[in-house]
This record gives structure tokens, C-alpha cells and sequence, in this order.
């Protein structure tokens, strides 16, 4: 955080409020600084995009503020483009509505013709995939259901261009780029949703109070905006590629490796290093594991991570520490050697149908695996109970590696299985779950659901007559 919006919170610190009285005041400075109607701190851009929903779908109404999540009977559908389904619509669903995805205007316009629809919800990055905003707010406003843009991951830039092509709501996270409290975002648009919105969080009794934003955050958010719109874009853009200049400077002297200067994804420039793989026997799950383990610890981001290259963003750095990422990217790549001949001793054979048991915290669940083996390959599927996805690894004379991602709400959902113990017909281990949007696939975001004991018994299946039994 800047010192201004520190010294502001400990200002803020000193003294109680009435937060209502506090929201307008600073929902009007919001709206004079962006032309949105009205604005309000929320708790993080996800909370602002649950916050939404509710105003969406209850209003100011206490009889269906009340109700939230229940919302049967209510407006409880939200519509998104296809391929807009990401993580944190999970906020949108918290507020008791179900996602259905449209690709065409058609599909748009029989769906609000068919469907309870609270909202339309837009991720920003993403816009123009299948069908344009104007194209979807056009039909929207024929049927007087909001839009929504999640925009939590981009540059505030009055006047909001969102807001001026027709979008209703926009939500912003002002813990990123405007170096504002880090659980803290903005709603901004229409007057009269964003202080439903208001209604349905905290302070009220609504499904928002599980959602509360303090004064402190309220008035460091408000002073992180003021000093955004006071940078100079040109000095900050020419420091952010000096910093990366200084990584590309150090990676350039290993043999192997080459940079390029990439715009996108996201307003800043990055830095993509990728290495030849048969100089440098390292992928970037495991490259980025070493520098995280390293001294100093260096966490470099999921997004836009290959088999064989890695996405560096300056926005996080301070000039001197860019040098320190290059030359720990110059290690790890020095230090990674060809592949050493593998081991002649034969690999177990896990072939068949196996019973899994995966020791959750709430209890066990039961998946089903079945596998294939040819030679040291694995392939196959793995059940759980809403979904079956492909299954592929690896196993060795002792042991055995292998993982399966499923998509689940439009989400994809890594289980990372490896053995700890391997007999003929039983193998237990440890998974290692996460979940992760398409862009987004990295060890932090497919190890963010922590690990579980699992336990697995090989059975067979004998068919007879119109049917078919199972049998250890």
C-alpha cells in the first residue's frame, strides 16, 4: 500500500462512524471521481461481484433480503457468454442464482424469455467472446435485466468505458494495481443497484454480513483510488520494462533460453523466458517450485505458465529486486541437466479397476479409477460423483504418478495422485487437489486445496446375463 493510503487508515483507525453515513459520503466522491452514479466499497472485487448479485436479485426488498440464498421464486438465473464461467462467479451463485451460458443473440433472447433472469454477468477480459457487450446489452435492455462486468483484474480509467456502453455494474479490486487495502474492491454504476447493494451487506442483517468492509478499508480504498488517478501511466510503463530488461539481461547468458516482451494477458507488460527442453530438463511446475524454495523465496505467477516457459510481471517488484529474479531464473535453469537414463528395473503393473477412498476432512468419498498401462505409460479415467474425466501418469518398479482434471462449474479441478506404498492389488498415497480457471493453470492454483490420504483396492469386473458384479 502507498504511504498516503496507510496514513489514511491509521487516521481512520482513531475514530467510530456510522457506516451508512460514511457509504454516502464516499459512494458520492466515488461517482465524482469515476462518472459512475454511485460506488461502494466492498470487501474484494468477488464480494462485490456477490454483493451484485443480491442487489440483482432482493433489491432493497427486506422480505427477499431476507430470503438470500433461498431464491426460489425470485429472479434467481444469471446468464454469461460462453467460456465467461471463471472461479469467482462463485460469488454470483453465493447469492442463490444458477448460471446458464448462451454463444448467439438467439440463444440470449430465448433464455430471457424462458428463464427467472436477475443478470447478465460479463468477464471483462474476455469480452467479445462469443458476442460483443453492445450485442448483449441491446437485448438486455429490451428485457430490463442488468449487466454485470467483472473487470477486478483491470486499470480503472474514468471516464468507465464498461458503464458508457451500456453495462449496469462494474466491479474493480482496488488490492491490485491501485495498491489499495488488499481486501478491498469497488462496485460502480447504477445508483440504484449499487445502494441495494449496500442494503445487502454489512453493516445490515443481510447475506452480505459475512462480507464486511471496515471503515479503515473503506477510506483507504477511497484515498488508493484518488492516488491511481494521479499516476503517470508513461513513467510507470517505462519502469515495469526496465525491470524486465534486468531479468531478460541475465536469463539472456544461459544457453538455451530466449525472452520475448508480451502485452497481454493484462495491462502490464511481461516477460516470457522460455527454455529448450532437451538443454534444460526442467518443466515450469518444477522451476517454479525451486525458486519458491529458494533464498530469497521468488513466487512466480500460474497465469500463462507452459511446459516450458514462464510469464514474469513486474508490477510486484521494486527496481532492485528485479536483477535478484533474473539471476535465481539463471540458477535454476543452469542447474537443470538432461534427463538421466531411466531405471531398466520393470514398472509395477496397476492395470484394472480400482476403489478409491480419499480421507476428505469431512469424511471419506469413494472415486473409481480405471486404468490402462503400457509399459510405464498410464492412462484412463477417474469417476467421481458428478464427473469422469481422462487420467494419465506414470508408474515406476516402486511407485506410481498420475492426475486427472476435471471440469467442474466452469472451472477445471486437478487431482494429483502419487503413491506411497504399491502392492498388487492395493496402492495408497497422498492427492494433491486445486482448481483453476483456463488461464490460470500453475501448482499454486491446482495445489490450493490442500492434500488427503487416499487408499485404493484393485477389484474385477465378472459379467453375466443382463448384468455385471464387481469383485475384489
Amino acid at each position: 500500500m502507498t504511504e498516503p493510503v496507510q496514513l489514511a487508515m491509521r487516521q481512520a483507525a482513531r475514530n467510530f462512524v456510522l457506516l451508512d453515513e460514511l457509504a454516502d459520503c464516499v459512494g458520492a466522491r466515488l461517482a465524482e471521481l469515476t462518472g459512475a452514479e454511485w460506488g461502494m466499497v466492498t470487501a474484494g472485487s468477488a464480494a462485490g461481484l456477490a454483493l451484485a448479485a443480491a442487489a440483482c436479485v432482493a433489491g432493497n426488498d427486506p422480505e427477499r433480503i431476507l430470503r438470500l440464498p433461498f431464491a426460489d421464486g425470485l429472479p434467481n438465473v444469471a446468464l454469461a457468454p460462453d467460456g465467461h464461467r471463471f472461479a469467482y462467479d462463485h460469488g454470483i451463485r453465493a447469492a442463490g442464482c444458477k448460471i446458464r451460458e448462451f454463444t448467439t443473440v438467439s440463444q440470449l433472447e430465448e433464455l430471457l424469455g424462458a428463464e427467472p433472469v436477475a443478470l447478465i454477468s460479463i468477464l471483462g477480459d474476455r469480452e467479445g467472446q462469443p458476442i460483443s457487450l453492445e450485442q448483449i446489452t441491446s437485448v438486455a435492455r429490451r428485457f430490463a435485466i442488468p449487466v454485470v462486468v467483472d473487470a477486478a483484474s483491470e486499470f480503472l480509467q474514468p471516464p468507465i468505458s464498461w458503464l458508457e456502453r451500456g453495462a449496469d455494474l462494474v466491479v474493480y479490486s482496488v488490492g491490485k494495481f491501485m495498491r489499495g487495502p488488499g481486501a478491498s474492491g469497488l462496485l460502480l454504476g447504477k445508483k440504484r443497484l449499487v445502494r441495494a447493494a449496500w442494503i445487502n451487506s454489512a453493516p445490515h442483517q443481510a447475506l452480505g454480513r459475512t462480507m464486511k468492509v471496515s471503515k479503515e478499508q473503506i477510506v483507504g480504498a477511497l484515498i488508493a483510488l484518488e492516488e491511481w488517478l494521479k499516476r503517470d501511466i508513461e513513467v510507470e510503463g517505462a519502469c515495469w520494462s526496465t525491470r524486465l530488461e534486468h531479468v531478460a539481461a541475465l536469463v539472456h547468458n544461459v544457453p538455451g533460453t530466449s525472452t520475448e516482451m508480451v502485452v497481454r494477458p493484462g495491462p502490464v507488460p511481461k516477460l516470457r523466458v522460455t527454455w529448450n527442453s532437451n538443454i534444460h530438463a526442467i518443466d515450469s511446475e518444477t522451476l517454479c517450485n525451486e525458486l519458491l524454495a529458494g533464498t530469497p523465496r521468488i513466487l512466480v505467477d500460474d497465469i500463462g505458465a507452459t511446459g516450458n516457459s514462464v510469464l514474469i510481471d513486474p508490477f510486484n517488484l521494486a527496481d532492485d529486486e528485479a536483477p535478484i529474479v533474473g539471476k535465481a531464473l539463471a540458477n535454476v535453469l543452469e542447474r537443470a541437466s538432461p534427463m538421466a537414463m531411466q531405471s531398466i528395473e520393470p514398472p509395477a503393473y496397476i492395470g484394472g479397476h480400482w476403489r478409491v477412498n480419499i480421507e476428505f476432512a469431512n469424511g471419506p468419498r469413494h472415486h473409481h479409477l480405471q486404468i490402462s498401462q503400457n509399459g510405464e505409460e498410464i492412462s484412463g479415467t477417474h469417476q467421481l460423483n458428478y464427473t469422469t474425466a481422462k487420467l494419465e501418469g506414470l508408474a515406476e518398479a516402486t511407485r506410481a504418478i498420475f492426475q486427472s482434471t476435471h471440469e467442474l462449474e466452469g472451472n477445471l479441478v486437478r487431482f494429483s495422485f502419487r503413491t506411497v506404498q504399491l502392492e498388487d492389488n492395493a496402492m495408497e498415497g497422498i492427492v494433491t487437489m486445486g482448481s483453476s480457471a483456463p488461464q490460470t493453470q500453475g501448482p499454486q492454483a491446482f495445489g490450493q486445496f490442500g492434500q488427503a490420504k487416499w487408499h485404493a483396492t484393485r477389484f474385477r469386473i465378472i459379467a453375466f446375463g443382463y448384468g455385471a458384479k464387481m469383485k475384489s
